[in-house]
């Protein structure tokens, strides 16, 4: 295989991720704010400005709960985004769905160097992408911080 026909595989799998992604979860986008969305996205005064050093010094959840949960990667992300999208829930449900394909095309890039098989490789992509473990990370907004998290480990990997 030479090198542009390997380029055009890993792009035709990132569309593939992408397509697997929207047909799984393109339903949920619509929703609104459940759960534990509304006190950290849509009630979340820390996210209507960005400012990245002040999610180093802050727990997840605020003033509200003092659990020792600490994630400010999901936090500044949701900050970003709020200059994006305002409290419109179905944006942040938008970047969760393309981070999840992202993570599935990762799962392909990872999986092809490993095993060294393209057809493995896509049925790995597509065993993550449309698995209904991912279902949580992907639909609910908080679930980001899975999602981030993945991306990380399989980029480093």
């Amino acid at each position: 295989m030479n090198p542009s026909d390997n380029d055009r595989s890993t792009l035709r799998a990132l569309a593939f991720c992408l397509l697997l992604a929207a047909v799984c979860y393109a339903n949920s986008i619509t929703n609104a704010f459940i759960l534990d969305d509304i006190l950290i996205v849509a009630a979340n005064e820390r996210i209507r400005t960005i400012d990245p050093v002040q999610f180093l010094v802050q727990p997840y959840w605020g003033d509200q709960n003092h659990a020792g949960i600490y994630r400010p990667l999901s936090i500044f992300s949701f900050s970003v985004e709020y200059s994006i999208w305002q409290v419109w829930a179905p944006g942040f449900r938008l970047t969760n769905l393309l981070l999840h394909a992202l993570n599935g095309w990762l799962v392909f890039l990872l999986a092809r160097g490993l095993l060294g098989s393209p057809l493995a490789a896509w049925a790995a992509a597509a065993i993550y992408v449309v698995h209904p473990a991912q279902t949580e990370a992907v639909v609910s907004i908080v679930g980001r911080s899975e999602l981030l998290a993945a991306t990380l480990f399989f980029t480093a990997w």
